[in-house]
C-alpha cells in the first residue's frame, strides 16, 4: 500500500538522481574540453564526442526531472489524502508512461552499447584509427553507466507503480 512516506521517498530519490545527472553532465563536459584542448591525441578527441553528447543529454534530462519533482511530490501527497481519484486519473497513467519509456531507453542504450563495442573491436589494432577507438571506448563506458543508473531508476518507478496500483485496488 502506498503511503505519504512512499511518495516522499520516490520523488526525493528521483530529485537526488536528477541532481547527480546534472553534476555528472557538467563533469563530462569539462572532461570533453580537457580531452579536446589539453590531451589532443586522436583517441582523446574521439572520447570527447560521446562525452559531450552524453553530458548534454544527462544535463537536460536531469534538469527536467529536478524541476518537476517537488511539484509532483506535493501534488501526489495532497491527492493521497484529499483527492485519491487524481492518483487514478493522472499519476497512474503518468508513471505507466514512464515505465514504458524506460523500456525504450533500455533498448536504445543496449544498441549504443553494442555500437560502441563494435567500434572498439573494429579499431583496436589500428593505430591510424585511434580516434574511433577512443570514440567507441567512451561511448561504451558512458552507455554502461547510463544503463546501470536507468535500471535502478526503472526499478524505483516499477515499485512505485506497484504501490500505487495496490492503493487504488482497495
Amino acid at each position: 500500500m502506498l503511503t505519504q512516506t512512499d511518495i516522499e521517498k520516490y520523488f526525493t530519490a528521483e530529485k537526488q538522481t536528477a541532481l547527480a545527472f546534472i553534476i555528472t553532465g557538467c563533469v563530462l563536459l569539462v572532461f570533453a574540453v580537457i580531452c579536446w584542448l589539453a590531451l589532443k591525441t586522436p583517441a582523446w578527441k574521439g572520447a570527447a564526442i560521446p562525452a559531450v553528447a552524453v553530458g548534454l543529454l544527462v544535463i537536460i534530462a536531469g534538469y527536467t526531472v529536478y524541476n518537476r519533482s517537488d511539484e509532483q511530490r506535493i501534488s501526489n501527497v495532497y491527492a493521497l489524502s484529499m483527492n485519491p481519484d487524481q492518483l487514478q486519473q493522472r499519476e497512474l497513467p503518468r508513471i505507466e508512461a514512464v515505465n514504458k519509456q524506460f523500456r525504450y531507453i533500455h533498448i536504445a542504450e543496449c544498441i549504443l552499447l553494442l555500437t560502441g563495442s563494435i567500434i572498439i573491436a573494429a579499431n583496436r589494432n589500428k593505430p591510424e584509427s585511434s580516434f574511433w577507438f577512443g570514440f567507441g571506448g567512451a561511448l561504451t563506458l558512458l552507455t554502461i553507466i547510463l544503463l546501470v543508473t536507468d535500471i535502478f531508476a526503472a526499478q524505483r518507478a516499477s515499485q512505485y507503480t506497484h504501490q500505487l496500483k495496490s492503493l487504488l485496488q482497495q
